[in-house]
């Protein structure tokens, strides 16, 4: 059994059309000077750093659990995956 790509009319837009689009908005964004565009958090922010839901630092060992799928999130993409995958 052979599959074909829809065609532009089928899908009602220009997917390379779209794609310069979105290229176009992202170059506007794209800085030149790349992560030395952020700043210290530090003075009054600070506080951002801090987990206002902990009283004092948990230290623990790295995890070496091995997995095949992974799900960060459990927003509607991530149910999503997971009902996918069962």
């Amino acid at each position: 059994m052979t599959t074909t790509a829809p065609s532009t009319m089928d899908l009602g837009f220009d997917p390379d059309a779209l794609r310069e689009k979105y290229r176009i908005e992202r170059d506007k964004r794209v800085r030149d000077e790349g992560n030395e565009q952020y700043v210290e958090v530090q003075g009054d922010f600070a506080r951002y750093v801090d987990d206002p839901y902990l009283d004092e630092r948990i230290e623990r060992a790295p995890l070496t659990d091995e997995v095949d799928v992974a799900v960060v999130g459990g927003g509607f993409g991530g149910l999503l995956a997971g009902a996918r995958l069962t």
